[in-house]
């Protein structure tokens, strides 16, 4: 396959990858509202090996970036309800459906909700924030990891409690920002069976023009091409969109 790479890019723009592309190579979801700390950082590639995509001209065929694995909140698909007794008086407490965030706690992990409702059953409206509101947190029950045990903490004393029949589901997540260093290939065109393909590097989401090709393959000499170990095999070119199958990704 011949292969010509000629000058620097320095103008016109592209819709992003991540916006053309939704796929994921990665199996780890993304991040909600809720996260804990950072555990690592990985490459995520776009878009998903072996399956055919069709992209416009302007827009990304491939892309690599770097993503931060966090510690993934907790996400509630239901409220939970915790009944209790404090100084002689029954309460309710409701934390909402939702993401929790993960805190590693002097136990273990737990999960502290953005707000909650809190109500001695004597009273008429809700605790705001102040005395005799207590503060909550969830965990996975360490014997029963399809259950939850809420911990209701008054400052004195604090109680546990078992949560019945809580959806919920937790894991690692994987937070895309733009402050990261970010390589895509961006499909240009084609003419007389030869394909254009931009390629483009940016750092905080902005282009880095001396590290950018354009990139030529002729399609008499096969459909396979490659660029930095990544490998496509393109099924169909045209002056408005390509056709194609990502074999290998971005190295």
């Amino acid at each position: 396959m011949a292969v010509a790479v000629s000058g620097l890019l320095t103008s016109g723009g592209s819709r992003s990858i991540a916006q053309t592309i939704p796929a994921l190579t990665t199996t780890l979801p993304v991040c909600g509202e809720g996260y804990g700390r950072l555990i690592s950082t990985q490459i995520v590639n776009f878009p998903a090996i072996e399956t055919e995509h069709t992209v416009e001209i302007g827009e990304g065929m491939v892309s690599a970036m770097r993503a931060n694995v966090h510690e993934g909140g907790l996400s509630l698909a239901a409220p939970v309800v915790l009944h209790g007794r404090y100084t002689f008086s029954d309460f309710d407490l409701t934390i909402p459906a939702g993401e929790l965030l993960a805190v590693d706690g002097p136990t273990g992990r737990v999960y502290v909700p953005t707000d909650y409702v809190f109500k001695y059953q004597r009273e008429g409206r809700p605790r705001g924030a102040g005395p005799g509101r207590p503060t909550v947190t969830l965990a996975v029950d360490p014997t029963d990891e399809t259950r939850l045990i809420g911990v209701v903490n008054f400052g004195l004393t604090k109680s546990s409690y078992p949560v019945a029949d809580a959806t919920f589901s937790t894991g690692n997540c994987t937070v895309l920002g733009t402050d990261s260093f970010r390589r895509e290939l961006i499909y240009s065109g084609v003419s007389q069976g030869t394909v254009s393909i931009e390629y483009r590097e940016f750092i905080n989401d902005m282009a880095r023009p001396a590290f950018s090709q354009t990139l030529r393959y002729d399609l008499s000499e096969g459909d396979v091409i490659g660029f930095r170990g990544a490998r496509f095999q393109i099924l169909d070119a045209s002056n408005i969109d390509i056709r194609y199958k990502v074999t290998r990704p971005l190295e």
